[in-house]
This record gives structure tokens, sequence and C-alpha cells, in this order.
């Protein structure tokens, strides 16, 4: 019950007997069912850039020189 911030606790009297009636509101609970929605999404986010860099590397990868120039390296001087 120490987890619950604010709410209505009351026993009332019914045709069975007495009966507990409770709503109750928890901010900590409702965090804890919200927090993997959160790192879902973070998963999806970093799913999404890792195929956006692979897609990205490879058109790079294709307009490169033929004889391997390209992508940072240099051409090795002739004399």
């Amino acid at each position: 019950m120490s987890i619950f911030d604010s709410g209505v606790l009351q026993v009332k009297e019914a045709s069975q007997g007495k009966r507990l009636y409770y709503n109750l509101v928890s901010k900590t609970l409702l965090f804890c069912f919200l927090a993997p929605a959160l790192f879902f999404g973070f998963g999806k986010v970093f799913e999404f850039t890792k195929e956006y860099r692979a897609a990205a590397y490879s058109a790079a990868a294709i307009h490169t020189h033929p004889k391997g120039g390209g992508m940072g390296r240099r051409r090795k001087k002739t004399q």
C-alpha cells in the first residue's frame, strides 16, 4: 500500500456481507508499466539508424573508384 499516491478505500455493506471497494492511483506503478515502452522505442530508433547507416555505406561503396580509390585512400605516387 505504500506505493499508492492517492485513492480511496471503502468498506460497504452489500447483500452478501461487507465488501471492500477501492480506487487507488500510483505514479510509480504507472512508470513501471510505461518504462518498457520507452526502451522499446530506443531499440527501434537504433535499429532504424543501423539500417540507414548500412544503406549509406553500401551506396558509398558503389561510387568508389574501380581501382581502389575513394573512401579516403590516397594513390601511390609513381616516379
